[in-house]
């Protein structure tokens, strides 16, 4: 990854992440069975081979494996694009499997607020550039609109600062906080590409925990919406609105679940640098509670289901009923004409007219019936 970083006498740099989201929803189950290729985005370059830095990982003048990651992990944590603005100053991104990126700008010294506000409507501007050039590699699922309520797509979220430090240690020391993170890496304080893994480690641990934290939030939200609705339907009796409800709930729920799985199963992968970041930045931030929240209000959901189930059930009981009973009465009316029939069949003093009459009575008295239950099972 390329940054803007000519390093200081100090032996201190600063990563400036400017987090967002693209402007769609993606799912893990999308991304997994036809995953988008970004080897090309007009108005960038990328950086790193297609899954060269995960497959064959570098190696050391020893020839020992420096960050190693397996074939599933390739699969699982692999960003989409790593790459460089092709516009000054110097801009680099880095795209994550569902969605959540980072722009990287990189500053030589301690965090600098001043320059922090000079860069921001600059970071803006890439990541609208870049959301809307990669909005045609998503799937065609994803790019419906995001639901209100939601954080919003393709813009500056927050910052998280990463501040280097050159350390004589063999092994990478990481505090992770709400909005900064200070590492102590072994090697290059350049941070070149490729100089340090861990320095790279650490960004792509901050994305991966930034991905988990984002994705968690959309889905409790969308899942707290859906407990909302459901539960306002039930009790108004909307069985439109139920059975809509219920449709979207069932797909809703198996999502929550699959993305829980793919997080689980992902950051199962992760190794050296990247797990080490992951970990803390997830202890700091109480993913961990906000995570167990999907489990929650997915079982909630689930319980919700259940209940409409039943209630649905037991409508179409009490319709089956009353159609039935319907049916019997009109049997039983019928019955009775055709007793009257033959009770007066020798009776010359009952004309045909006034048989036709007591007939046609009969049927619509039946037909009345049949309305007034009609009317009688919408309010059900």
């Amino acid at each position: 990854m390329s940054l803007e970083s000519s390093g200081s006498t100090a032996g201190v740099n600063t990563w400036y992440l400017a987090a967002f989201i693209l402007d769609g929803l993606v799912s893990p189950r999308d991304v997994l069975r036809s995953r988008p290729s970004l080897d090309v985005v007009r108005g960038w370059t990328r950086d790193d081979p297609v899954g060269d830095a995960d497959v064959n990982p570098p190696l050391n003048s020893a020839g020992l494996i420096q960050d190693h990651e397996s074939i599933g992990a390739a699969r699982f944590g692999e960003t989409l694009f790593m790459g460089t603005w092709q516009r000054d100053p110097r801009i680099s991104v880095v795209l994550g499997n569902l969605g959540v990126g980072f722009v990287v700008v990189g500053a030589p010294g301690e965090w600098d607020a001043a320059f922090e506000r000079r860069v921001s409507p600059l970071a803006q501007e890439a990541i609208s550039e870049f959301c809307f050039e990669v909005s045609e590699w998503l799937p065609v699922e994803s790019k419906s609109a995001r639901p209100v309520g939601l954080l919003p797509g393709a813009i500056l979220l927050w910052w998280h600062r990463v501040v280097f430090t050159q350390t004589d240690s063999r092994a990478l020391e990481v505090v992770v906080d709400d909005g900064f993170t200070r590492a102590s890496v072994p090697g290059n304080v350049q941070l070149e590409p490729g100089a340090s893994p861990e320095a790279t480690g650490t960004v792509r641990g901050l994305l991966i925990a930034t991905e988990d934290w984002l994705m968690a939030d959309t889905t409790n939200r969308l899942l707290t919406e859906h407990l909302a609705g459901m539960d306002y339907a039930l009790q108004d009796g909307d069985w439109r609105a139920i059975a809509t409800f219920m449709e979207a709930g069932g797909e809703l729920v198996r999502e929550a679940q699959f993305l829980k799985l793919y997080m689980d199963e992902r950051n199962r992968y992760l190794a050296t640098s990247r797990r080490v970041v992951w970990r803390k930045a997830r202890e700091s931030w109480g993913l961990d509670a906000e995570v167990n929240e999907i489990d929650a209000r997915a079982s909630a959901i689930h319980m919700q289901l259940q209940e409409a189930a039943q209630l649905v059930q037991q409508r179409r009981d009490r319709s089956r009923n009353l159609i039935l009973f319907a049916i019997g009465l009109f049997t039983a009316i019928q019955s009775l004409l055709v007793i009257y029939d033959f009770s007066v069949n020798d009776d010359t003093s009952v004309s045909a007219t006034e048989r036709v009459a007591g007939a046609l009575t009969a049927l619509v008295a039946g037909l009345l019936l049949l309305f007034g239950l009609s009317l009688w099972r919408r309010r059900l």
